[in-house]
């Protein structure tokens, strides 16, 4: 019986010890876990984004081909221009050489200058107005393909709604430190992020706080992470004007080719 009273203590430290290598090991595979969940959510966003941007430069590369179009309509215009304007001085000369008098001269030489006047001003209009035409055509040029970026973003999350989480899960990662994390996002997509609590939790260390809640005032797949340091806005709006901008300094380039 003192034989069995003896080895109890020691089963027991070795149970003890099995629970301290089981504790490790969970640690490292959710350690593993936050790595893929990082890697997968940051490709899936730049799978969308390149997408949308590859459509978005299409549009803008047919709108420089419509431009240059036009471009040469003005050039055949002002050349239909210069040819009228050299068969009116060959008519004026001719009229005033005929008629052989200082005043039909000076009548066919005022003549032509006013009519040379209007071909200078029909000119320099047609170029004002193409110049204000193209400015604003490139500016609904960039709004065009900003709005179809916006819906095959949306499209693509309305076709797989799974794709949502990954974006919140990156946006996440920039809030790691902070003790207390307040997730907003639209009432359509609360139940959905609710059910993705576990998972979004495993991306903080212990005793970090992440709340989640509805935001009638946000838009749809909008997501804004609140803590005590500030604002992490991860709509796709946000995304968005990052793109407004590449494709503005794509059509500053196109210019200045």
């Amino acid at each position: 019986m003192s034989r069995l009273i003896k080895y109890q203590p020691e089963l027991h430290k070795d149970q003890e010890k099995t629970k301290v290598i089981q504790v490790r090991t969970w640690t490292n595979s959710v350690s593993n876990a936050e790595d893929l969940v990082d890697s997968s959510a940051y490709e899936e966003r730049q799978r969308i984004i390149e997408h949308a941007e590859q459509e978005a430069k299409a549009i803008i590369t047919n709108a420089e081909r419509q431009k240059h179009h036009m471009l040469q309509e003005i050039d055949r215009e002002r050349l239909a221009i210069e040819d009228e304007k050299k068969s009116v001085l060959e008519k004026a000369y001719e009229d005033g050489f005929q008629k052989g008098v200082r005043d039909g001269k000076e009548s066919g030489f005022l003549e032509y200058e006013s009519l040379i006047d209007l071909a200078k001003r029909v000119t320099d209009d047609s170029k004002t107005a193409f110049t204000e035409y193209v400015e604003k055509a490139e500016e609904t040029i960039l709004e065009l393909a900003v709005a179809v970026a916006e819906r095959i973003l949306h499209s693509s999350l309305d076709e797989d709604k799974d794709k949502f989480i990954p974006l919140v899960q990156h946006a996440l990662k920039e809030a790691r430190e902070y003790k207390e994390v307040q997730i907003h996002v639209h009432p359509a997509n609360y139940e959905q992020l609710l059910a993705e609590k576990a998972g979004l939790d495993a991306i903080f260390p212990n005793g970090i706080k992440c709340f989640i809640y509805p935001d009638a005032q946000l838009a749809e797949y909008s997501c804004v992470i609140e803590s005590e340091n500030g604002k992490i806005d991860a709509t796709i709006s946000t995304q968005l004007v990052e793109l407004r901008g590449k494709l503005k300094q794509l059509l500053l380039e196109g210019e200045a080719e």
